[in-house]
């Protein structure tokens, strides 16, 4: 329990130093990642877990959100999505902030408005797809 605790504590931190990072950002406080950087993580859906790539990261009404990919059918969500509300279950959520937070920092120079970021698409990928 006290490990549990500790590891919640450490994603905790990451995610408010991310939401920093970007309060901070004069350029903007959303990132459409490199297909390179884009994050893969596990996502509980209908109760099994299902792999999907964050692709773009943003801070919406003072909540860091997320665009996602679901890997197994490569259905592109452009609309933003809760961070806290898709990882709530999933095993690994400190390890998914401190690389997120990561990723953030250094792509910090590329962050744009949302505006911005709306009309982007991942690289890479498609609306068909």
């Amino acid at each position: 329990m006290p490990l549990y605790k500790e590891t919640g504590e450490i994603a905790k931190l990451a995610d408010e130093e991310t939401l920093k990072l970007f309060k901070e950002n004069p350029k903007g406080s959303f990132i459409v990642l490199p297909e390179d950087e884009q994050i893969d993580f596990l996502f509980s859906k209908n109760d099994y877990y299902v792999t999907f790539l964050a692709w773009a990261v943003g801070v919406v009404d003072g909540e860091l959100c997320l665009k996602t990919i679901d890997c197994e059918d490569c259905h592109i969500y452009t609309g933003w999505t809760s961070a806290h509300s898709l990882l709530d279950g999933v095993p690994e959520i400190p390890r998914f902030y401190v690389y997120l937070y990561q990723m953030v920092a250094k792509n910090l120079d590329k962050a744009v408005s949302q505006e911005e970021a709306d009309e982007l698409m991942p690289e890479g990928y498609s609306e068909e797809e």
